[in-house]
């Protein structure tokens, strides 16, 4: 018989997972929060529930919601109080407490401070982790109150393009006729309808999960949305995201064939569909992508789409070699950059450059060096061990809502992902609900969803 651990070792393993925390006296101090002042907690659970639903809605309806949800849960803190000194000791809040620091240093440096507090603003929507600790038992609501909200999204998208092809020109949102992202910037829509993406497909390749049925039609229409919004970034980050999921699937099970053959039939499914009904808009994009790249690579020209995006990676690799360890300082990225251009003579309107370098990592060494890179592989890794599921996990959408936050950070790749504010909020709620205590510690009597 192996010799029990002593008891003064530090379980490092177990601290990373969330497994060292008293569950029983965390939910004690959660039922005695729920009973002080009962109406506070309802309307905590409210406000909760209605940024749920907005998540997925126009920015101004998640902005707002976000803003009475944060304000509500400071205002339980004579409740709530308790419940935080746990959250404050997860390594995912410790890190990102550090990441944040480390920001906010970084406009000392910055060549830019106004926009530097610009990007510290953005990181705002982590204050989601705190307002949905003391709810983190209500988690399932929340995660159907979010699925709902995507559902409105994908009928506006159904509408728009409608309307391109009967010509309803007062319900197509100003946009691209072939870019249908409802009322969403295309290049972040594809982000946000990714995120949804991740959510449902790793529930939807479990043979075993209660769930599975529901969640392969919801992971096609995201799969859907996300080639719809014409968002190229997204399109890769969605092939690369399947692949890892089929994986992950793959090796979890002992039906590995029917796993594999169940992918298979979901791209069957699917892309044919797609190509029926989006496939002259896919052409298009892929096209004009094609052009754009050769046009880059062979002539230089970055006034375009691609090509500016290709460019903004170049002087971000540019200014990382320049200022390595800590970089230009948090916002400093685009004036480096023009100010460099100016000293190599070249014009604005032939290398046009924006706030930021259109590529969540590539933006961070940039700016923050290798310092903030190290603390952001840190925060990831963080975030994925906290919210990583059980494999015998068949009830609950832990694994979905992994999936969510992983399928950000793939297409973190190729955008912004933590600065712009829709994305930002959506990879916000999903940290939230990714607390592995939501579940573990209920006791089966409680009576709470």
């Amino acid at each position: 018989m192996l010799a029990a651990m002593p008891k003064d070792r530090i379980d490092i393993a177990g601290w990373l997972r969330g497994h060292t925390e008293d569950g029983d006296r965390l939910w004690a101090l959660n039922e005695r929060a729920n009973r002080t002042v009962r109406w506070g907690h309802w309307f905590h659970v409210a406000s909760a529930c209605l940024f749920c639903l907005c998540v997925a809605m126009p920015i101004s309806f998640t902005e707002v919601s976000g803003g009475i949800l944060m304000g509500v849960s400071l205002a339980r803190l004579y409740a709530t109080w308790r419940l935080y000194p746990a959250l404050l000791s997860r390594p995912v809040v410790l890190v990102g407490l550090l990441y944040l620091a480390y920001s906010l240093l970084g406009i000392v440096w910055s060549v830019n401070p106004g926009l530097g507090v610009a990007e510290v603003d953005a990181l705002r929507w982590f204050m989601l982790v705190p307002a949905f600790w003391p709810l983190r038992h209500l988690r399932r609501w929340f995660v159907l109150c979010i699925v709902v909200s995507y559902a409105v999204a994908y009928g506006a998208q159904t509408v728009q393009a409608m309307a391109f092809e009967f010509g309803w020109e007062n319900l197509d949102f100003d946009a691209y006729s072939n870019r249908i992202s409802c009322w969403f910037m295309p290049a972040s829509a594809g982000s946000i309808f990714l995120a949804a993406f991740g959510l449902h497909l790793p529930v939807a390749l479990d043979p075993k999960h209660a769930l599975r049925w529901p969640a392969r039609a919801f992971a096609v229409l995201a799969l859907f949305s996300v080639i719809a919004t014409g968002a190229r970034g997204a399109w890769i980050a969605g092939v690369l995201f399947f692949v890892l999921a089929l994986l992950r699937a793959v090796w979890l099970t002992k039906h590995r064939v029917r796993v594999l053959i169940l992918g298979a039939v979901i791209a069957a499914i699917a892309l044919p569909a797609v190509w029926l009904t989006l496939g002259d808009r896919i052409r298009s994009r892929v096209d004009e992508g094609r052009w754009e790249v050769e046009q880059a690579l062979e002539n230089d020209n970055y006034a375009t789409s691609t090509g500016a995006r290709i460019n903004m990676w170049i002087w971000a690799g540019r200014a990382f070699a320049a200022n390595p360890i800590v970089g230009t300082g948090t916002g400093g990225y685009r004036t480096w950059v023009e100010s460099a251009q100016r000293e190599r003579g070249i014009s604005e309107e032939s290398q046009p450059i924006e706030r930021n370098a259109h590529g969540a990592y590539v933006h961070i060494a940039a700016t923050q060096g290798l310092v903030g890179l190290a603390l952001v592989a840190l925060l990831i890794a963080a975030l994925i061990l906290e919210s990583w599921p059980s494999r015998l996990d068949h009830e609950t959408y832990q694994a979905g809502i992994t999936g969510a936050i992983i399928a950000v950070m793939i297409v973190g790749i190729f955008a912004t992902v933590h600065l712009h504010t829709q994305t930002a909020a959506v990879l916000g709620t999903f940290a939230a609900l990714s607390m592995r205590s939501s579940n573990r510690y209920r006791p089966p009597d409680s009576g709470c969803p």
